[in-house]
């Protein structure tokens, strides 16, 4: 049997947790994962090593990283890529995990590939980070749209522009060229608006769906594509700007977004800038989860929200 690969361990600052995510290999035999945890360095000297505790067995959640946007990985298109999040550690403490891959009745196993990590100290609310994401989505979009001269530039533009910008804020009219896309949040402040909400995590350990407690973020950008002087290139951004959103969908998704709500249109400026300026402008809401309070330590797999907003994440 052919070991997991990619193994990888993220510490998370709300409630302590680790995420364990790795890819399954292809083996016609192949059926599920075995991860065993031990406090400290290990060693875990097998899959049934009576010191270790076995935290899951099973297939684990599909995975999906925005990263592989920009490179393509094979494993996440045929869902090999997989993750469960486990909360039953103590902040400050070092974690040795081995998963082992199985056949169906686990009476094979493969070599374990094996991570260590150290929790964080203090835990917090965190959140992911859909700012960056859709910068570096809309900034990779916008790059294959010049490269394959889906965005509309007149021939008197066209020698100049070789790459658009894409920045954090409104643009300045100097230092500025001209088109750039600007993604920035409307609010600057935290975004700490916790709505108090009923959620169901499935716990893992009682091998049920369970409510909880749960708080949602609620983020809210302003998307623009800036053309100075030329509606053309407006109107050619704002397609190019709204097949984007459309289909940062399901990234948002999966990477922790619950819902999303985008409205977009168009703005002529005559007069903040010493020229025309003609903007595509979107906006675009996000819920994200800020915290789900765990009456109890709990492996768990998936957490849908079941009251107030009524999409499934998977995490």
């Amino acid at each position: 049997m052919t070991p997991v690969t990619d193994l990888t361990l993220e510490s998370i600052q709300a409630g302590g947790g680790v995420w364990v995510r790795w890819i399954t290999p292809e083996d016609v035999d192949f059926d599920h994962v075995r991860i065993l945890r031990v406090l400290g360095a290990g060693p875990i000297t097998g899959p049934t090593d009576p010191a270790a505790t076995i935290i899951f067995e099973g297939r684990g959640s599909l995975t999906h990283d925005f990263r592989p946007i920009f490179r393509p990985d094979p494993a996440l298109a045929t869902g090999r890529a997989r993750q469960i999040l486990d909360l039953l550690v103590v902040p400050t403490q070092l974690y040795t995990y081995a998963v082992y891959a199985a056949n169906d009745d686990a009476t094979v196993f493969s070599p374990a590939s094996v991570e260590a990590l150290t929790t964080p100290d203090i835990p917090v609310l965190v959140e992911p980070d859909v700012h960056q994401l859709l910068m570096d989505y809309i900034d990779h979009g916008l790059a294959r749209a010049l490269a394959s001269k889906a965005l509309k530039i007149p021939k008197n533009m066209a020698g100049q522009i070789s790459a658009l910008s894409v920045v954090s804020a409104l643009p300045r009219l100097d230092d500025t060229t001209w088109p750039v896309v600007s993604v920035h949040l409307d609010d600057d402040s935290p975004s700490d608006y916790a709505l108090g909400d009923v959620v169901q995590a499935y716990d893992l350990t009682e091998g049920v769906s369970l409510p909880h407690l749960g708080y949602l973020s609620l983020l809210s950008f302003s998307i623009g594509g800036w053309a100075a002087d030329n509606p053309v290139v407006q109107r050619s951004l704002y397609r190019i700007l709204k097949g984007l959103l459309m289909g940062a969908r399901q990234l948002l998704t999966e990477c922790g977004v619950l819902k999303l709500e985008l409205t977009g249109g168009y703005r002529e400026d005559m007069q903040s800038y010493d020229m025309p300026m003609y903007s595509a402008e979107f906006q675009m809401k996000a819920w994200v989860v800020s915290r789900v309070e765990y009456p109890r330590p709990a492996t768990i797999e998936d957490i849908d929200v079941v009251s107030a907003v009524s999409q499934t994440a998977v995490c």
